[in-house]
């Protein structure tokens, strides 16, 4: 895939964000800034609620207007090429590519920032149902289950449970991210590096680095996006602080899943793509964990069973140190396991 079509790739995730955040910010604040995004064009059909059709013209015309744009550009562009001819790059590395971590970090900047950016846009959509829980909830006895947890505050149980929710995304970003020398090493790219004065475990932790950071990252637009959008609709000032706090105690168990990916692909790389069965796995037990009765000690397999529900519940120090100590410890041994196995 040359430079120029990764760029539209990136374009086009660039226009979805944008496009779900101009939905967003209408709905909670300004009304018109609905009608630049797509999605709002769908919304104002109001499907389910007095429908009306002439918003689907606008629908039918973007989405012409889309196909014969790129039935145009892809008559005018080389095969296997993307629209602009990708530029010669320096002949020398600049400062930022010479260490092991800003290679990582150019390698996953675009990841980095379409998971921060998407994760934002997913935390201000929750936010953005402020207080009104009833209705969303309505009479519903399943939808109660799932998203209050069997907490009594509606507000508070709701709001915990989209935090785990929107953890369990971004965990989706912490394990691509770990998963990442697997695929420089299938692409055998790796050799290419490491055939240089570049250690191996060096290599090994500017990638390690990049997953940290960019977790963190990831959680902290989560959570400033879930306290703008309940600050814009509740009028609260201290939503900021209330939301962003809770979501970065998830932290422990992203990182628990990371390391896990970690593991799998120092120790046992023919079977790294098994990184993603523990996010499945935590996804159905705090969906449908307490609704099937699911024994305990298979809900505990969830490293994210076990932190407290915040804001809904008080914050425990225990189980999180613990759960940071064992994403600690599975990363160190992924890390030891890669850089004593051979690479192929």
């Amino acid at each position: 895939m040359t430079a120029s079509t990764r760029g539209m790739y990136g374009l086009a995730g660039a226009f979805i964000g944008v496009a779900y955040a101009l939905r967003a910010v209408g709905d909670v604040g300004t009304p018109a800034l609905s009608w630049l995004s797509p999605i709002g064009w769908y919304q104002a059909m109001h499907a389910f609620s007095g429908l009306r059709w002439w918003p689907l013209l606008l629908l039918a015309v973007g989405a012409v207007g889309a196909v014969a744009t790129a039935y145009a550009v892809f008559g005018r562009r080389d095969f296997g090429a993307g629209l602009l001819a990708d530029r010669p790059g320096p002949e020398r590395a600049g400062p930022a590519l010479r260490g092991s971590l800003g290679l990582a970090w150019r390698l996953q900047r675009g990841s980095v920032i379409g998971w921060t950016l998407g994760l934002f846009v997913g935390g201000l959509m929750f936010g953005s149902f402020g207080d009104d829980m009833s209705d969303l909830m309505g009479d519903s006895e399943l939808s109660r289950d799932m998203f209050l947890q069997g907490m009594a505050n509606l507000v508070d149980g709701f709001y915990a449970a989209s935090i785990v929710m929107l953890a369990l995304i971004a965990s989706g970003f912490a394990i691509s991210s770990a998963l990442r020398p697997r695929g420089e090493e299938n692409e055998g790219r790796i050799e290419s590096v490491l055939a240089t004065a570049v250690p191996r475990r060096g290599w090994l932790l500017g990638q390690v680095a990049v997953t940290v950071t960019g977790t963190l990252l990831v959680l902290v637009a989560t959570g400033v996006g879930l306290g703008v959008g309940y600050a814009l609709v509740a009028e609260d000032p201290d939503a900021l602080t209330r939301f962003m706090v809770p979501t970065l105690t998830y932290v422990a168990p992203v990182l628990v899943l990371s390391g896990l990916a970690r593991l799998l692909v120092g120790a046992v790389p023919r079977w790294a793509s098994l990184a993603w069965l523990p996010l499945v796995l935590a996804s159905v037990v705090m969906l449908f964990g307490d609704l099937l009765k699911l024994p305990q000690w298979f809900q505990d397999l969830s490293p994210f069973e076990h932190l407290a529900l915040v804001p809904a519940e008080g914050f425990r120090w225990a189980p999180f140190l613990a759960l940071t100590a064992l994403a600690l410890a599975l990363s160190l041994a992924g890390q030891v396991a890669f850089s004593r196995r051979d690479i192929h």
